[in-house]
């Protein structure tokens, strides 16, 4: 399983972040970071998309538009 944790970021809110999905990357709900894994995967391929998504977690794209998407990996908690 490539396991990643999704969460929705709000500056006014405490704490900041909120976990809304936890578990294998191609389970994410619909949405932004759904969208984002599709396209790094349609752009570097099956193989290298992982890879990707492991060197550049979580991705800016996705921060500036309030979604964390990090990347889990074993022993790490929620």
């Amino acid at each position: 399983m490539r396991k990643v944790r999704l969460s929705q970021i709000d500056i006014d809110a405490d704490p900041i972040t909120q976990v809304v999905y936890e578990g294998d990357i191609e389970g994410l709900p619909p949405g932004e970071a759904k969208e984002y894994w599709e396209a790094v995967k349609a752009h570097y391929g099956e193989e290298y998309a992982w890879e990707y998504l492991k060197a550049k977690a979580p991705p800016m794209a996705l921060i500036y538009r309030g979604w964390s998407l990090e990347v889990v990996e074993e022993g790490d908690e929620a």
